[in-house]
């Protein structure tokens, strides 16, 4: 609990903030003009769909933060349907109560929202928010618009939701005193070591006691069973030399490009969207701009106060410079027709009633054949082997059936033999740190009869195919192999039997009245002594302080006690004197963050409750 009113120093809603952050993992495409939700329904919260495209980005946007917590892992190597129930669970948590905040009466105006986003640094370019980069990020994260605005607007639900129950906590003058006086106590110390390392360097060791202790310790010696495999693996680049294509080929590609570069000529546009659920009120607003624009009115301006479009209105309708492939195609059509500040007749879409403005039309980037071969090529090349894969899989499948060895395969299809390094049923390295290979190597047909595995499928564009070479039973180690970690272990039983002997006589000494400086000289070890330390810091070792602050301080002091340490040194210490923090005595900004941390408490305790007693009371379907 001190602990965690230490960490909650730097912050009384840091918890808060977390809830809000805008997730920006790379999910998949999903254009922005689609209308909807995609995906089936995957969990059900009082009636509130959750998609399984939203558990898809929220177990992508897991993975991804366990990737950066963790250098160097692999991100093939996390299980995607281990990691999908807690994602689901996170999800369903956080849909009550933004469902709860709904029944409230809570919204989100689209002026914050607009804020949120125009300000979120994921959009910007050059320090400002850029239309285009906004489009891209949404489309990588496989949101559209509407799906953005809904994920975002309940994570502003569940803000305020936890504001506001964080809010009802209440701390009293006894409480804060009552925390200062445990926070910013200080206590009063001496203590003796007495240093294993020293004992340990005074023990001689016989090979009958090491013999000994080997032979009645087999089951400490003991290995897995291992294995090692053959196994051939197959990539797309192993395709590629088996690929030709003609000069024609690369000729007839370019001028298909050539062509749809010079027809997609890049434009920008402003839009003003009226999406509202009544129909009249669209209309309305929508003959309202008409009637202003033929006043004199700036296009940009009514977007502002007129435009459904979250994204866009703050910028006046401003779309950028806007890619084909993210707009329907009548929404296209429209666009290619209009002159520079030219303002098209309402259009609808699935997303609304437009109003679009042409802005600007980008002149055409120069392409020459010389310049883009190469390129053609390999993106051609890449294309056939993609379709050539399939094929290479079924006849490596066909191939291996029965096979007496995999070389013979390798062989017939030019791929490299390759063996792996032994390993157990937990996995190993190369080959098998993939786990579905270690799950297809020690299946009974592979482990047992012998035969080659199935096709094994490691990523998209990569397979593999495992064959068992030999297999290691389980052994015992030759003593002559754990003879050096014998002597370690019995040096180390033995020297802690005699430190915790001598210790423990320090101890009763010390119980008895005798000063511990009298008993370290004695038996000529050192002795330390830490006064005024607080619970947190000091230049001390903070082992022994944690050891100290918890010891309870009912009764009289001195209070001595001893203790073995991590490294095995025993310690003899005595505590002589408590000293209690006083709230009166911290200084304004030392009160303030004692007051904040303990508010953050009571406030995440008091949410987390909530948020509990929510999900105990609602009814869930898909959560297992």
């Amino acid at each position: 609990m001190l602990q965690d009113f230490r960490d909650n120093l730097k912050g009384t809603a840091f918890f808060i903030v977390i809830l809000i952050s805008i997730p920006f993992a790379l999910v998949g495409i999903d254009q922005i003009f689609q209308g909807g939700s995609a995906g089936q329904m995957e969990l059900s919260v009082n009636g509130e769909d959750i998609t399984g495209i939203e558990v898809d980005r929220a177990l992508a946007r897991h993975k991804q933060r366990l990737v950066e917590q963790y250098e160097g892992l692999d991100p093939a190597l996390l299980d995607d349907e281990l990691l999908r129930k807690p994602v689901q669970y996170g999800l369903v948590r956080e849909k009550v109560v933004s469902i709860r905040a709904m029944d409230l009466g809570m919204e989100i105006e689209k002026e914050a929202f607009s804020k949120l986003i125009t300000s979120a640094e994921p959009f910007q370019q050059n320090g400002r928010f850029d239309r285009d980069t906004y489009g891209f990020v949404l489309s990588q994260m496989g949101h559209t618009q509407s799906t953005y605005y809904a994920e975002i607007k309940d994570r502003m639900l569940i803000a305020q939701m936890a504001l506001g129950v964080a809010g009802t906590g209440i701390v009293t003058p006894e409480e804060a005193e009552l925390s200062a006086a445990l926070i910013e106590q200080k206590r009063d110390y001496y203590y003796v070591t007495v240093p294993i390392a020293q004992v340990q360097k005074t023990i001689n060791l016989d090979d009958k006691a090491v013999e000994e202790y080997y032979q009645a310790n087999q089951q400490d010696f003991a290995t897995e069973e291992k294995i090692i495999v053959d196994y051939l693996e197959l990539k797309i680049d192993d395709l590629l030399s088996d690929i030709d294509i003609d000069e024609a080929t690369v000729r007839e590609q370019f001028d298909a490009e050539l062509k749809q570069l010079i027809s997609s000529a890049r434009r920008r546009v402003e839009h003003i969207l009226f999406a509202d659920d009544d129909d009249t009120v669209n209309q309305n607003q929508l003959a309202e701009v008409q009637k202003k624009l033929t006043e004199g009115a700036t296009f940009g301006e009514l977007a502002q106060v007129y435009s459904d479009d979250l994204g866009t209105a703050l910028q006046g309708g401003d779309l950028g410079f806007i890619d084909p492939t993210g707009f329907p195609q009548n929404f296209l059509d429209v666009v290619a027709k209009l002159s520079i500040g030219e303002v098209s007749a309402p259009l609808e879409t699935e997303s609304g009633i437009h109003l679009i403005r042409l802005v600007d039309k980008e002149a055409t980037t120069e392409m020459t054949f010389e310049t883009e071969r190469s390129r053609i090529r390999r993106d051609l090349e890449g294309q056939s082997a993609e379709q050539l894969l399939p094929d290479k899989i079924d006849q490596l499948r066909e191939l291996a059936y029965n096979a007496e060895t995999l070389s013979e395969v390798g062989e017939a299809m030019a791929l490299t033999l390759q063996t792996s390094e032994a390993f157990p049923r937990s996995g190993g390295s190369g080959i098998a740190s993939f786990p579905s290979v270690v799950k297809a190597a020690f299946d009974p047909e592979v482990f047992e009869k012998g035969h080659a595995s199935e096709v094994i499928e490691i990523g998209p564009t990569h397979i593999a195919i495992v064959k068992l070479k030999e297999l290691i039973p389980a052994s015992t180690l030759a003593l002559e192999l754990v003879r050096d970690d014998i002597v370690t272990s019995l040096k180390m039983e033995q020297a802690r039997a005699i430190v915790e002997a001598k210790g423990s006589d320090i101890l009763e000494k010390a119980k008895g009245g005798v000063e511990l400086e009298a008993l370290a000289k004695q038996e000529e070890l050192s002795w330390q002594a830490s006064i005024d330390t607080r619970r947190y810091g000091g230049l001390v070792d903070g082992a022994i302080r944690d050891h100290v602050f918890a010891l309870p301080v009912r009764g009289e002091l001195p209070r001595v006690t001893g203790f073995v340490s991590d490294n095995g040194d025993y310690i003899v210490l005595s505590l002589t004197k408590v000293t209690p923090g006083k709230y009166d005595q911290l200084a304004v900004e030392q009160r303030d963050n004692l007051l904040g941390s303990i508010r953050a408490n009571v406030g995440l305790r008091e949410y987390q409750s909530y948020q509990s007693s929510l999900f105990d009371g609602a009814d869930i379907e898909g959560l297992n």
